[in-house]
């Protein structure tokens, strides 16, 4: 009976972690490195630390690396983990790195056709909209705020930088986007 309840507590505190875990990932942003990127992805032990890791780039165009980013600091991301997509393999030597910014994008979509896509000058919805768009725009991820990303891109000449909040964010290089070459 004690082995039985043993059993129990262990397989119930497993799935209390796991689903922590889980939690913990969604509230943290998720983008991808530039595939057109022909540098590899270097992943450091500490901001200007040593490199622990170096990943892709890869010739095949269905390749992409999915980084989950938990904070923000200069010029540089921690990540939580950084998976080779589409077969989800995550890379353990990285965990808890440090990527510089440059390179990670993610896009603005929207799963409403509908609906417009708008660009905050703050990581808030009270916050000025400065810029209102349509669907699927790669942008490059500057910084984060919580869930928000704070992203840049080019319309024409003009370049935008504002905070883009999580429920308009595509950490795919596509998604429901047309794909041209």
């Amino acid at each position: 009976m004690e082995r039985l309840l043993f059993l129990f507590l262990l397989l119930g505190s497993q799935a209390i972690a796991q689903s922590e875990h889980i939690s913990n990932l969604s509230q943290n942003l998720v983008g991808y490195y530039d595939t057109a990127s022909t540098t590899p992805l270097r992943v450091f032990n500490g901001i200007n630390g040593h490199v622990v890791a170096s990943l892709g780039p890869t010739t095949d165009k269905k390749n992409w690396l999915k980084i989950t980013i938990v904070e923000s600091k200069n010029d540089w991301f921690r990540i939580e983990q950084i998976e080779s997509m589409p077969d989800g393999i995550q890379n353990n030597d990285v965990r808890n790195g440090w990527i510089p910014k440059s390179g990670v994008m993610l896009n603005i979509d929207s799963s409403d056709a509908d609906k417009t896509i708008y660009i905050y000058d703050e990581a808030s919805l009270n916050s000025n909209r400065i810029h209102k768009m349509d669907r699927c725009q790669p942008v490059y991820l500057l910084d984060i705020n919580g869930t928000w990303a704070k992203i840049v891109f080019q319309v024409g000449r003009k370049k935008v930088e504002g905070w883009l909040n999580y429920q308009n964010q595509v950490a795919y290089p596509w998604s429901t986007c047309e794909i041209t070459n």
